[in-house]
């Protein structure tokens, strides 16, 4: 074969003379000669040759003979209960993928394994492998051992940092690996020696682009302390904007860094707070309270032009353009003003004023400079981790739809628990079902029982029916409200309590057959039919998730 091979590079009119055939090969060649009755030409001689020899020496191979792999380890774990099997079916594993994480912990849990027909497809498809691992049973991970895909696959996932633990290799792999293997070399290094991982960081980053530089840095917010101030005041001084902004909102946590100082200074000039005096008691004093004339007293002086020196903590000079859609764009002394307290604690004003931000809000909001005011003291509230702030800024963004709502989301993830619970609840109250899914979504724990009520109700409440779509209309605010309900009720499926499933299910249960008496009802109007059988749908996905979670709980109790 290497000499046809040779032959095809070189070509058949730079070689006088063909390749010998094998005498089994060269009997069943056509024939290439000019008295043959439809001859061929060289080159389509070669391309015979070539084939019937590959298929010559694949035919007459004979199988390499192996020996057999030891056998799998006894299983320790029993198999899941056989009122469950019909729950991981092959069919129901992706139907169910939204709750398989629950039900993996769940039969980690009882030391329980998948069914031994299951394993094959678990193991062949990356999403399911993904998830049940844990639970493969130890013919599962004997099978995994046969595959050299899945056995890395396994190892892997069973110890994703596995590499990063060596101190050799987590070198290694900051000096020579991808992007997000190096950041995640170096943060795990901040986590076991930060002085060695700022020392790494300060060699790497002159030989950096802009973008690694700037994620190698945002690293530094793991473990985050006064020693890295000096690093961090030397990259005020990158070439790159992205990277300076990151330097200087990880100086700005650092409150005794010269650069929070210098923030500080410029935004007590932006922002001056003159405290309440102290009201006397009487008939006086509760005049005082009751026109607000002894309310904090705010002066707002944005800042009419900026040097250098700002630029190098992080404030950008010229404003974005204005965005797609036709918006504003915004004013150079708002843009300045708005980033300067975006680096500033929120709690400074509190202190100041001597007050706490619901008393203060409704002054910033009367501000001709609210617009640059609000959005600044939102992502402020964020970078800080002020829940008191991000409460206060919820509460005015939704009751004055001012531009603190674009930070919602952010604002959302800042409240704590307490906090968030409340935001959510009022938001169900008020039937605003999507603020309080900004809300739910932030949730990373289980919800707590009253939480978990609120939504059931809200979510089977007077929205569903033929009644509300006929009152809106076939129209976008009708689907929206119907999809919001469905969406509740989903996130409730996978965040609520174990012992509040029984809860769900029957608001769930109300929902399904209100919606199915409106499909009904509704049967002559096309466009409201789609959209009810879309919801029917999508409620029945649901109720099969509760299903299976109840009937896992029952089976499988903690």
């Amino acid at each position: 074969m290497q000499d046809l091979t040779r032959l095809a590079l070189v070509g058949t009119a730079n070689v006088p003379t063909d390749v010998a055939a094998s005498a089994a090969v060269a009997a069943l060649l056509p024939d290439a000669s000019a008295a043959a009755t439809t001859p061929i030409n060289r080159e389509q001689r070669l391309l015979w040759q070539a084939g019937s020899e590959a298929l010559y020496r694949s035919a007459g191979r004979l199988p390499e003979r192996l020996p057999l792999p030891p056998p799998a380890a006894p299983e320790t774990w029993a198999e899941l209960p056989a009122a469950l099997r019909r729950w991981l079916s092959l069919s129901r594993l992706l139907e169910l993928e939204a709750i398989a994480p629950w039900m993996v912990e769940r039969l980690r849990a009882h030391r329980r394994r998948l069914p031994a027909e299951l394993l094959p497809t678990v193991l062949a498809e990356p999403r399911t492998r993904a998830i049940w691992w844990p639970v493969l049973g130890e013919r599962g991970r004997w099978l995994a051992a046969q595959h050299p895909d899945w056995q890395a696959a396994l190892r892997k996932l069973a110890n994703p940092d596995q590499a990063l633990d060596d101190a050799a290799e987590r070198q290694r792999i900051f000096d020579e690996a991808s992007l997000p293997d190096r950041c995640a070399a170096l943060t795990r290094q901040r986590h076991i020696d930060p002085a060695l991982a700022r020392q790494w960081l300060a060699a790497a980053l002159p030989a950096e682009k802009a973008e690694p530089r700037l994620a190698l840095v945002q690293t530094l917010t793991h473990q985050l302390s006064a020693d890295d101030e000096p690093l961090l005041e030397s990259l005020l001084a990158d070439r790159s904007q992205a990277v300076r902004q990151a330097a200087a909102g990880l100086l700005a946590r650092l409150p005794t860094s010269a650069c929070a100082q210098r923030l500080a200074a410029r935004a007590d000039a932006c922002l001056r707070w003159t405290a309440a005096a102290p009201t006397s008691g009487g008939l006086l004093g509760s005049v005082s309270r009751l026109l607000g004339s002894n309310a904090p007293q705010l002066t707002v002086e944005p800042p009419s032009a900026i040097d250098k020196s700002w630029e190098r903590d992080g404030i950008a000079a010229t404003p974005p353009a204005a965005s797609y859609g036709g918006a504003i764009r915004e004013g150079e002394r708002a843009f300045w003003l708005r980033q300067v307290l975006a680096l500033v604690p929120p709690a400074r004003w509190s202190q100041q004023a001597q007050a706490n931000p619901a008393q203060l809000l409704p002054l910033l909001q009367a501000s001709e400079w609210a617009d640059a005011l609000l959005p600044g003291l939102a992502q402020a509230a964020s970078h800080f981790a002020d829940s008191d702030w991000a409460s206060a800024l919820l509460d005015l963004a939704y009751a004055h739809k001012n531009n603190a709502k674009d930070h919602c989301d952010v604002l959302w993830a800042t409240l704590n628990a307490e906090a968030r619970q409340r935001h959510v609840i009022a938001q169900l109250e008020a039937d605003q079902l999507g603020r309080a899914l900004q809300g739910l979504r932030a949730y990373t724990e289980p919800w707590p029982s009253a939480l978990t009520q609120r939504v059931a109700e809200a979510a089977s409440g007077a929205g569903w029916g033929l009644d509300k779509f006929m009152q809106l209309g076939n129209t976008s605010a009708a689907h929206e409200q119907w999809g919001l309900r469905i969406e509740l009720l989903n996130l409730a499926a996978l965040r609520a309590a174990d012992a509040d499933l029984p809860t769900l299910a029957l608001a769930l249960q109300r929902c399904h057959s209100a919606t199915e008496t409106a499909l009904a009802a509704a049967q002559t109007q096309s466009g409201i039919v789609w959209h009810l059988r879309q919801a029917a749908k999508q409620t029945d996905l649901i109720q099969t998730h509760l299903r299976a979670k109840q009937q896992f709980i029952k089976e499988l109790p903690l």
